[in-house]
């Protein structure tokens, strides 16, 4: 079998090695796993599926710690909390929503057209709430085809015909309009400040803490929080109210959770955030626009490192 590449989600190495073999991702499912295949519907790189984690232990050499490395639940404690299958959608972990729904598919795969320029894979960070950019090219991440605005889900690549032989595909085709997704003229380069937020938010990730919080995801529930109380729409909003004098910046609100926005919007909020969380504001700031934990936090969600950084 193909090893994984480094970092690369479940999904996006099962469709690489499906296609070394000839077949569909789903043939090649049920191919070994008969009925205890996974249906490709759900979300497959959640949770690691025990039928599909024996298989691959039992007929390639790689360690198990290996293969979980290709599901998400392996970020677990470190990039969100309290991650269970049972829930809709994980706090820091991108959605894919149901394809075969009208509502369509979400835009919870993100990519960066340098990199699948080079290297034709996915990645697990790519996944998460909070990466809006590559720092192996410094580039802004994407999560839409640049020729059709559709949303990403390379498994629908090789789901477009009946027969069980797969044609000549790549994973940085567009399912739907088969354009090249590395072939991009809107790629941006990365701003400073984009930078070093993450860098900081990855370099907690991998250290399981950071200087301002003792655990990594008690920080990123944090971020996510306040993120979406910037950008909320509700009225009276004085969170909102202070980043935007604060900061001297101009942000439309969003009607919609944290995790439909897009990443050009993530973009505009979490980088911003993180530094507030960073920042020491004044006794009197916070008096003056009204910050109160019973405004901030009334269902008391937020992890005790908050409140006593800002005095809550």
């Amino acid at each position: 079998m193909l090893k994984p590449k480094h970092d690369e989600l479940f999904t996006s190495w099962l469709c690489r090695m499906s296609v070394e073999y000839g077949l569909k991702p789903h043939t090649f499912l049920q191919n070994y796993l008969e009925d205890k295949a996974p249906p490709l519907r759900r979300d497959l790189d959640l949770f690691e599926n025990n039928h599909l984690m024996n298989f691959i232990i039992n007929h390639t050499l790689f360690p198990k710690n290996k293969v979980r490395r290709l599901f998400l639940n392996e970020l677990n404690l470190f990039a969100f909390k309290d991650f269970q299958e049972k829930k809709s959608y994980i706090s820091n972990v991108l959605p894919l929503g149901v394809s075969n729904r009208k509502i369509g598919i979400n835009t919870g795969i993100q990519y960066c057209s340098s990199c699948l320029k080079y290297q034709l894979y996915y990645k697990t960070k790519w996944r998460l709430v909070t990466s809006v950019i590559c720092l192996r090219c410094y580039t802004q991440l994407k999560d839409q085809c640049p020729h059709c605005k559709s949303p990403i889900n390379f498994l629908k690549i090789y789901t477009s015909s009946n027969t069980s032989t797969v044609e000549k595909l790549f994973l940085n085709q567009c399912f739907k309009c088969k354009q090249n997704l590395s072939v991009d003229s809107d790629l941006v380069k990365a701003t400073s400040s984009e930078i070093i937020y993450q860098k900081f938010i990855n370099g907690s990730i991998k250290n399981g803490f950071n200087t301002f919080c003792n655990y990594s995801f008690h920080y990123i529930e944090a971020l996510l929080h306040f993120s979406l109380l910037l950008g909320s729409s509700r009225q009276k909003n004085t969170f909102r109210n202070y980043i935007l004098d604060i900061y001297k910046l101009e942000i439309e609100p969003n009607k919609t959770h944290i995790h439909y926005w897009s990443v050009e919007y993530r973009r505009k909020i979490l980088p911003v955030v993180n530094q507030f969380l960073q920042s020491n504001p004044t006794y009197e700031e916070l008096k003056f626009y009204q910050i109160t934990k019973s405004y901030i936090d009334p269902e008391n969600r937020l992890p005790f490192w908050v409140y006593q950084k800002f005095n809550l």
